[in-house]
């Protein structure tokens, strides 16, 4: 019997990232022989064009009617749930508590009528003690459990599976085959953090003596208004997301992290994106915020920038320490690969 999967994409509709993620959940499931029903909630339709949905799939925006699919698959015994993979704060607040029971119950049906429940690529922060316990109940009844980064089993307080972020598959699809001129240093920021800009004239000047050339790069759309002014100030390229859709803007920036020496960010699916492109990943240092490296490090290395006090090393890296990166993200994506083979039941 054909099973049927049920995930929300539902997420920030102006951040690649969060698309990428979910996109490469579902096709492994799609490789296994699921069909597909999916709840997009609000998001706009170039946010889900941007998933390349199979033209079976069945696209749901109404929260109730997603539930009743999931309800009436599960009476059929034909049901599987996955949790949408990514961040998640564990917060006490009753609004929280309350979607966290309520999808709970859910996911304790479709498994007492045999479905199976996937949590891949989770990663949780929070202290909510009641939201802690529903977690803790959600890893206990799931027949897959897997964190994508290694501060997250603290978090719960007690053991789980680690695995790449779902962005590793991304190697996959990426033909690095055909060597083209690496010119670039891609820079991509988050809008709700100051960058030292004394640090960052460093780094421009230095990539420029090595004959690259800085360009920021918008891979999550409200950082537009800081790269522009960051592009006006510093007199460098700035490719912007500004009017195109989702799959426009990651065509474009796919041409320049293909070109790129490294990125420079601290948002995680730019280097992961310019992982995928061999580009080396350099994260930016951030007091008190451990989300790259906690993903990273099992994994792949990445060079750790400290803008005040900056060490351009990676300026300097070699064919030969790109095809190690090359090796170890392929190398990450394979580990999951069999993971999730291991744990999805295969319906194909």
């Amino acid at each position: 019997m054909t099973n049927t999967l049920h995930i929300s994409i539902a997420a920030q509709s102006d951040n690649l990232g969060d698309v990428e993620i979910r996109r490469q959940l579902i096709e492994q499931f799609l490789q296994r022989g699921y069909h597909l029903v999916v709840f997009t909630g609000n998001m706009p339709q170039t946010y889900i064009d941007a998933f390349r949905l199979p033209s079976g799939a069945k696209v749901v925006s109404n929260p109730l009617a997603f539930q009743a699919s999931v309800l009436r698959n599960a009476l059929l015994g034909r049901a599987s749930l996955a949790y949408a993979p990514g961040p998640h704060v564990l917060t006490d607040s009753p609004k929280a508590l309350a979607k966290a029971a309520a999808v709970l119950g859910l996911c304790a049906f479709v498994r007492l009528r045999g479905g199976s429940l996937s949590v891949i690529g989770r990663s949780l922060r929070g202290t909510g003690r009641l939201s802690i316990g529903l977690e803790r109940a959600l890893s206990a009844m799931a027949t897959s459990y897997a964190m994508r980064d290694t501060a997250s089993a603290p978090v719960l307080g007690r053991s789980a599976d680690v695995m790449p972020d779902m962005a590793f598959m991304r190697n996959a699809s990426v033909d690095n085959s055909v060597a083209g001129q690496r010119d670039i240093v891609a820079l991509s920021f988050r809008s709700d953090r100051a960058v030292n800009l004394d640090g960052l004239v460093s780094l421009i000047e230095a990539s420029q003596a090595r004959g690259l050339k800085p360009v920021f790069i918008t891979q999550v759309r409200r950082d537009d208004e800081v790269h522009a002014e960051l592009s006006k100030i510093l007199g460098i390229d700035a490719v912007l997301w500004e009017n195109r859709t989702h799959s426009e803007q990651e065509e474009v920036i796919e041409h320049y992290y293909s070109r790129s020496h490294a990125v420079v960010s601290n948002r995680l699916h730019s280097l992961l994106f310019g992982v995928a492109h061999q580009a080396f990943p350099v994260a930016l240092h951030e007091e008190n915020h451990n989300k790259i490296p906690t993903t990273l490090k099992p994994w792949v290395d990445f060079d750790s920038l400290v803008l005040d006090d900056p060490d351009f090393a990676f300026l300097s890296r070699t064919e030969s320490d790109r095809k190690v990166l090359s090796d170890s993200a392929k190398a990450a994506g394979t580990v999951l690969g069999k993971y999730i083979s291991s744990k999805v039941p295969d319906h194909s």
